[in-house]
């Protein structure tokens, strides 16, 4: 929305009682690339907005584009991504009341306390290649979500636009084993149809459709 719309969305005293959840924004990508704060109202999400519709949680993802996976930057974009964030949410937890969300206790903090929570997540985990240990390293930073891919292929599974749909693969299988063990939730947003399938057949957790239109309202 713009300037000249805003008051008409503007939640405000009416849904003070109400909590907002974001399931997915690419702010975090914005916010690097500009060099801009995340309070920056430019950004589709931001601070500013968010504090005056306290409590609200957004899903932010550390979303990586197929091209940086092709020339070898996607893990280094995706560590950029997240060391910006850590930087802006020092500036800022206090001033805006910020909550990073890795557990229970941090999530009812955001709801009770009246905060703005932030819940990591990982949009196309290709980035990692076929290092898998990469994984932890990003839960271990507080990335809770993880989408298998973005709309291409790459090793671990079929995007939603590959036209040789051929699902998880077997470095796929083996990033979702250790998802499992983590108990990080998979996003299932932008996955093929078969590497829906595959998925389910073996998934142990529970999935998250975070930013999927429904089939049957559009093929």
């Amino acid at each position: 929305y713009d300037d000249k719309i805003r008051p008409k969305y503007y939640a405000g005293d009416n849904m003070k009682n109400m909590l907002i959840i974001d399931g997915h924004s690419d702010f975090l990508e914005a916010s690097l690339d500009k060099n801009i704060h995340i309070d920056n109202k430019d950004l589709m999400f931001n601070l500013e907005d968010a504090y005056i519709n306290r409590p609200y949680i957004q899903l932010s993802s550390l979303f990586i584009h197929t091209k940086y996976i092709q020339d070898g930057n996607g893990y280094a974009r995706a560590v950029d991504m997240l060391n910006k964030f850590e930087k802006e949410y020092e500036l800022f937890k206090d001033k805006y009341r910020l909550e990073k969300i890795i557990d229970n206790n941090s999530l009812n903090k955001v709801i009770t306390q009246n905060k703005i929570g932030i819940l990591l997540t990982i949009e196309n985990l290709g980035l990692i290649g076929s290092e898998i240990s990469k994984i932890k390293e990003f839960y271990d930073k507080g990335v809770s979500v993880i989408s298998l891919t973005w709309n291409d292929q790459n090793l671990i599974a079929s995007g939603a636009k590959t036209i040789n749909d051929i699902g998880i693969t077997k470095d796929g299988y083996k990033c979702i084993d250790e998802i499992n063990k983590l108990g990080i939730t998979i996003d299932v947003s932008h996955l093929s149809k078969k590497g829906f399938k595959d998925l389910m057949k073996i998934n142990q957790n529970r999935i998250v459709a975070t930013h999927s239109c429904v089939k049957k309202l559009c093929d």
